[in-house]
C-alpha cells in the first residue's frame, strides 16, 4: 500500500486540512531535530582531530551538506560494511575524546530520560546484535509507567525485526528465553512471551509475517518482520518503519504519539527515521528513548553512528522540502 498523504486521504475519507496540519507540525519537529544534531559544537573539534577544519556555515542546508561530507570524510568506519563487520579504527587519544564529547552532547552515551506523555505506539527496535533483550526489559518498564500514569491509553507493543538467521552462538546468554529461535522475528516473539508475559492472540489481518499477542495490562501486542524495502542487503531501520505503517494503518498513526526504544547510540540515526516515516507522511509525534551498552558506545560506534544520522537527516531534509513542495501530501 502506497503511504503518500494523498492516498491516505482517498481511503480513510480525512480532510486534507487536519492531515496538511498535522504534518506541518511534525516537519517543524524535525526541522528542530536536525538542526540539534548539526549545530553541535564538539563536532568542530572532531574535524580538528582528524586534520581538518570545521563547519562555520550557520545555514541549515550548507551546513547539513558540510557536516555530510565531513562525516563521510573521517567517520566512515564501517566502509559498507554491516556494522557488526566493521573494522576497528586506530584513533588517536585526541580523537576518541572529541568523539566522546560528541556523543555526550548529542546524549548518545547516557540513558535517556523516561517520557511523561502518554504513547499510541511503543516501538522495541533491534536485532538479536543489537540488543532485544534489553530493548524489552526497558520496554516492559516504560509499560509499567504508562498503565500506571495513563490508566485508560491502551498502547500498541510494536516489536519490528526481520526474518534474518540467527546461528546457536548468536542465541547464547540471554538469548537462551528462545532456544528454538532460527530468525531475529522468533527470538523477539520470545522475548514478548517470555520478559513481557505475552500471549499469542491470533493473526493480524492478512499477514502472515505479524503475529498478535495479548500483554497481562490488556494492550496489544504485535511482533513483525519487515521485508526489504529501502534496504540494499537486509531490511533497515527505515523498513520496519514503513511496514509498521502498512500493518498498523493511517487511522493508528496520524497524529499518534510513537515512541521508539533503542540502544542510545542509535537514537539520532533511527529517530530521523521515523521523523520521515511517521511524522512527515501521518503527522506523528514521534521520540527516541535509549538505554546506555557500554560494549557499543566506544568513540568508533559514536563516529559511525553520528555519520549514519547525518545520513538519515539528508534524506529526512530533502523529504521535508518534498513535503512543502507538495500540495496534497508527501512523496
Amino acid at each position: 500500500m502506497p503511504l503518500h498523504g494523498e492516498t491516505v486521504l482517498e481511503q480513510h475519507g480525512l480532510l486534507e486540512a487536519e492531515l496538511r496540519d498535522a504534518q506541518t507540525d511534525a516537519a517543524h519537529a524535525a526541522l528542530q531535530f536536525i538542526d540539534n544534531l548539526i549545530f553541535t559544537d564538539s563536532f568542530h573539534e572532531v574535524c580538528e582531530s582528524f586534520g581538518g577544519a570545521g563547519v562555520d556555515n550557520t545555514q541549515r542546508d550548507s551546513r547539513l551538506a558540510a557536516v555530510g561530507r565531513l562525516a563521510s570524510r573521517f567517520l566512515d568506519f564501517r566502509q559498507g560494511k554491516p556494522r557488526a563487520e566493521a573494522p576497528k579504527p586506530n584513533l588517536t587519544d585526541w580523537q576518541e575524546t572529541a568523539l566522546v564529547k560528541l556523543g555526550d552532547e548529542l546524549g548518545m552515551t547516557r540513558f535517556s530520560t523516561a517520557f511523561k506523555q502518554p504513547a499510541d505506539v511503543l516501538m522495541p527496535h533491534g536485532s538479536y546484535r543489537t540488543g532485544i533483550y534489553e530493548r524489552l526489559l526497558w520496554t516492559r518498564e516504560h509499560i509499567d509507567v504508562l498503565t500506571d500514569r495513563f490508566p485508560d491509553v491502551k498502547s500498541i507493543v510494536v516489536g519490528a525485526t526481520s526474518e534474518r538467521g540467527v546461528t546457536d552462538g548468536d542465541k547464547a546468554g540471554p538469548f537462551s528465553f528462545a532456544p528454538y529461535a532460527r530468525t531475529e522475528r522468533q527470538i523477539m516473539d520470545g522475548g514478548f512471551e517470555t520478559l513481557l508475559q505475552a500471549k499469542k492472540s491470533g493473526n493480524f489481518g492478512d499477514y502472515e509475517q505479524v503475529t498478535k499477542y495479548a500483554l497481562p495490562n490488556g494492550l496489544t501486542g504485535l511482533t513483525l518482520s519487515a521485508p526489504m524495502i529501502e534496504g540494499s542487503r537486509l531490511p533497515n531501520t527505515a523498513d520496519t518503519h514503513i511496514f509498521t505503517a502498512q500493518v498498523l494503518g493511517a487511522e493508528a498513526l496520524l497524529g499518534a504519539d510513537i515512541v521508539g526504544i533503542t540502544t542510545q547510540v542509535y537514537v539520532p540515526f533511527q529517530e530521523a527515521d521515523m521523523h520521515r516515516i511517521f511524522g512527515l507522511r501521518y503527522g506523528a509525534r514521534v521520540q527516541m528513548v535509549g538505554y546506555r551498552d557500554a560494549a557499543i558506545t566506544q568513540p568508533q560506534h559514536i563516529g559511525q553512528e553520528f555519520k549514519a544520522a547525518i545520513d538519515q537527516a539528508t534524506k529526512l531534509h530533502q523529504a521535508i522540502k518534498e513535503l512543502q513542495s507538495e500540495p496534497k501530501g508527501v512523496k
